[in-house]
């Protein structure tokens, strides 16, 4: 039974109920009347205190008709929680289980991949100050810095050099060396021969 269908009948068994319909009659005559009590003495407070009364019961009687109606598809919704309880819980524990070993290691990797992360920052930070170390240093040699494709390179004289051991130029530079180590540079043989 779809659910349209269930609240369609729901209403007209509701609606079509002897008491239910006598309590609307009642509630409709003491909406008019309510308006017009005054409480100026005794006899119009007895009146208001009757009218009182007949209010508090016809909500009491409401609400038993309230609860009434709704009680089969409470207890249908407990029967119905109470079907697939075990199954939610075999879902729970099993979700929880795998999570034991999931969550650790998706953990794990994020914390391995935000180390990656401040590696390369590092190694990038790092690069740049080598890279302007060695274009100092290399400013210090005769005919300066030329940027290519391949890497650092610089030419001394006519002969053009490229930097092998970024490191090692960097402390020969530092120390002050007028010579650059020959493990730190690869010349241009082509360009050697040239000259």
């Amino acid at each position: 039974m779809s659910y349209e269908v269930m609240k369609r009948e729901t209403a007209d068994q509701i609606s079509s109920s002897e008491e239910f319909m006598n309590g609307v009659i009642e509630l409709a005559g003491l909406k008019q009347l309510v308006p017009t009590i005054k409480v100026k003495d005794e006899a119009s407070r007895a009146v208001a205190a009757e009218t009182r009364a007949k209010i508090q019961t016809l909500k009491k009687t409401f609400e038993e008709m309230r609860r009434s109606a709704k009680g089969p598809y409470l207890e249908m919704g407990r029967v119905v929680d109470n079907i697939f309880k075990p199954f939610l819980e075999d879902c729970k524990s099993l979700n929880d289980r795998i999570d034991g070993e999931y969550i650790p290691y998706v953990r794990e990797q994020e914390l391995v991949f935000a180390e990656q992360q401040q590696e390369a920052m590092r190694k990038q930070i790092e690069a740049k100050n080598v890279e302007e170390t060695i274009v100092k240093a290399a400013m210090m040699q005769p005919g300066g810095v030329i940027e290519t494709d391949s890497g650092k390179t610089f030419t001394r004289g006519d002969v053009e050099v490229e930097v092998v051991n970024e490191i090692k130029l960097i402390k020969a530079a530092l120390d002050g060396r007028n010579t650059i180590p020959r493990d730190v540079v690869q010349i241009n043989e082509a360009k050697l021969r040239q000259l």
